[in-house]
């Protein structure tokens, strides 16, 4: 295992960092505790994991009160204010950290910042940038974890590869996991597909 890499699925977690209260961005409202958040380009293939992730998760399951599953798209820096609305956050993401294609990481937020400068996000402004400037302004959240998987194809085309598709099952375990780590029950929606 890569030394950025602190657990391949099956992950489980650790603490994040602590948050400073934002002055530029909106309070925390304690009913939305934990954002699930799904980012990527769907145009670019296996780019698109995050929010394909959260099309899944919302095919499947129930989010409980207080948490909120979210298709970030390529937001970029307009996600700031949402994250600084959650008190912890999920990330899921395509990243190339050198791994087999497919590979499902799992980064708690303590480790991101080693992490992360050797990590490309395939989007616009990625993760990386969008984390740093967070914590510049005192928006970032208590707890972070990030999900990723390791693309396959990048290429044009709306659908996940073979490869990257068939970890959605093993991302959605690791988030349900994650959300029970933080007191949260992510339930089966009855009669969603397996």
């Amino acid at each position: 295992m890569k030394e950025l890499l602190t657990e391949t699925v099956p992950g489980r977690g650790r603490r994040g960092a602590e948050r400073f209260p934002s002055r530029f961005f909106a309070m925390r409202d304690e009913g939305r505790a934990v954002l699930v958040l799904g980012v990527g380009n769907i145009l670019l293939r296996d780019e698109g994991l995050g929010v394909r992730a959260v099309e899944h998760l919302r095919e499947r399951y129930v989010p409980p009160e207080g948490v909120e599953l979210v298709d970030g798209g390529c937001g970029g820096l307009r996600l700031l204010s949402l994250l600084a609305s959650h008190s912890r956050v999920i990330v899921i993401d395509a990243a190339r950290a050198g791994g087999e294609p497919g590979s499902v990481y799992r980064i708690p937020g303590e480790r991101l910042h080693r992490s992360l400068p050797l990590m490309t996000a395939c989007h616009d402004v990625g993760l990386k940038e969008l984390l740093a400037m967070a914590q510049l302004e005192g928006a970032n959240p208590e707890e972070l974890v990030v999900i990723a998987v390791e693309p396959a194809d990048i290429s044009p085309g709306l659908e996940l590869s073979e490869t990257v598709r068939e970890r959605l099952d093993d991302v959605a375990s690791l988030v349900k996991d994650e959300l029970a780590r933080f007191g949260y029950d992510l339930r089966r929606l009855e009669g969603s597909p397996d």
